[in-house]
This record gives C-alpha cells, structure tokens and sequence, in this order.
C-alpha cells in the first residue's frame, strides 16, 4: 500500500546475513581488480554482461518467498528481472568539478517505462557519514517538477527540494532493502565522507506474464529504457 501511495517502500525484513556476506566477498574480489574512476562509481553492471551471474553468484539468493510476494502483490500479476547492477560510491572532491556518480549526486529521477520498480539493497552498515540514497515521495516529486524543475540547478543538495520536501534517506544495518518506483520519487545519491563508502545492491525489475522463476543469466541482462527512446522499442 504505501509503495503505491508513496512510491517508495522500506521492506520490513533484512536479508540474510549469510547471503549479504557472499555477496560482499565476491563484490570486493571483484572491484579489487579495478580503477578507481574519477565520478567514484565503482560499478559492475549485468547489462550485456552474462558473466555477472557467474561471478556475483550469490546475487541470485536475495530473492526469496517474501520479496516476491511483495512484488507479484504490487503488480497484481508476475515481475521479471531486466538486469542488476553493483557498486560502490566513495568520497570525492567537488573542488575540480568533477561530477560524483555519473551526475546522480543531483535530484533526478529515471525517466524509465512506468512498470518499472527497483529494489536496492545495503551491503553495507549505512549511515549519514556513508552518503546514503535519498529520495522524495511521488508527491513532493510533483509538486517539485510542477513548478519547473532542473537537475543542475533545483536538483543541486540543500537547495529547493531540502527546504521544501521531506526528505528520506536509506539508512540502516546491512541487507536492509528498500523498493522504489524511481521514475515517479527524485532521489539522489550523497557523497560519502572521506575514507567512509556506502556499497549497493540494485534489481531492475519489470511487470511480466511468465511466473518469476529465479534469476536465469541469460534473460536477465537486458538495458531497460529511458527517455525517448524507450518510445522506439
């Protein structure tokens, strides 16, 4: 009820302790081998990518008998699973303009197809000094984007929506999941503070005809569309 009021719900469960450690080990292998790009993004995405599921094994227990129920019940009929999406923001230095996150330190929303749900989880303890995700309620969002809205400059942190809005933020222990229709509620991601990062878990999920089965790697990398060109496919 209140993910369909409000577009946003906490889930009232943490997954299990013994799933969010695999997943961790297998992340931190993972970014181990990587750069550090200069946004402080460190993402591995399953887009294209069928090695995902392979080496993010344990990505595939997270969903157990109540999220789906969750799901199907906000649906009223089946989901599916378009792609999943990892990473980890660290602290970064506004000093040389470089934007942190691919720009979504700003208030933004995804401009995705309206079926369209993403379920996160914190692989991580979150907390302020983590940067934790913030967002505002498909109302707020309204009345924000009524009044003429700008990503660079009502969308900039402590401005209009700060002042204007509540503001919720995704704090709390790790494994606690959070469901939002991101299309509908502004978010935004904070920076961290130095030698501080919040680590994430994302499910891009879709409406579906076909009883959801469990996470199969080959039909679960699908990009899923924004802006107009969502409308050409």
């Amino acid at each position: 009820i209140h993910l369909k009021e409000k577009g946003y719900a906490f889930l009232d469960l943490n997954i299990e302790r013994e799933t969010i450690s695999e997943i961790n080990e297998e992340f931190r292998k993972e970014i181990k081998q990587m750069t550090v790009p200069a946004d402080g993004r460190l993402e591995i995405s399953s887009i294209n990518n069928k090695n995902f599921y392979n080496k993010l094994a344990s990505t595939k227990n997270v969903f157990n008998s109540e999220i789906i129920q969750i799901l199907e019940y906000y649906y009223q009929a089946s989901f599916k699973l378009l792609n999943t999406h990892i990473y980890r923001t660290i602290n970064i230095s506004k000093d040389d303009g470089q934007e942190a996150f691919g720009s979504t330190e700003y208030w933004h929303n995804d401009s995705s197809t309206v079926d369209s749900l993403k379920l996160f989880i914190l692989l991580n303890d979150t907390e302020e000094k983590n940067g934790p995700m913030h967002l505002i309620d498909k109302n707020d969002t309204r009345k924000i984007i009524k009044n003429g809205f700008s990503k660079y400059k009502e969308g900039v942190s402590n401005g209009v929506i700060e002042n204007k809005c509540n503001v919720i933020k995704f704090v709390g222990n790790a494994g606690s999941a959070l469901i939002a229709d991101t299309n509908v509620c502004l978010h935004r991601g904070d920076i961290p503070e130095p030698s501080f990062y919040r680590d994430m878990l994302v499910f891009y999920l879709s409406v579906s005809d076909n009883p959801f089965k469990g996470i199969v790697d080959e039909d679960c990398v699908k990009e899923q569309y924004y802006g107009f060109k969502r409308l050409l496919n």
